[in-house]
């Protein structure tokens, strides 16, 4: 089973995020776990250990392309896309979002998984 979890708040947030991380592996040791998580907290990997492979929002361009005026107005759209369309290849089997904000949850809506 491939399970992601999403954390797209604060670094306190994915810390408090780990005892979640821990019991998916405890009640199935066969999990690859990913973690979805702002590129901004990329330091933050080594303490996580029981996550496989990482995934990272870059929340910061994102929102940097919805606010310029210089910016062509679907730029923001066009990255979300390709992004979204490249976290689709890994089929996820379960997606869990542990972030209480409509960006994650859009974000989440748009991540395929059984």
């Amino acid at each position: 089973m491939k399970v992601l979890v999403t954390s797209l708040l604060r670094l306190g947030d994915i810390l408090m995020a780990t005892p979640v991380i821990q019991a998916i592996k405890l009640e199935n040791p066969d999990v690859e776990l990913h973690l979805l998580i702002n590129s901004q907290f990329k330091h933050i990997t080594p303490l996580l250990s029981q996550v496989d492979q990482f995934h990272f929002f870059d929340r910061e361009n994102f929102q940097k392309a919805l606010r310029e005026p210089t910016v062509p107005i679907l730029s923001a759209y066009d990255q979300l896309n390709e992004w979204i369309d490249k976290v689709n290849t890994y089929n996820f089997d379960r997606v869990i979002n542990v972030t209480q904000n409509k960006l994650s949850g859009w974000i989440c809506s748009l991540i395929h998984s059984k």
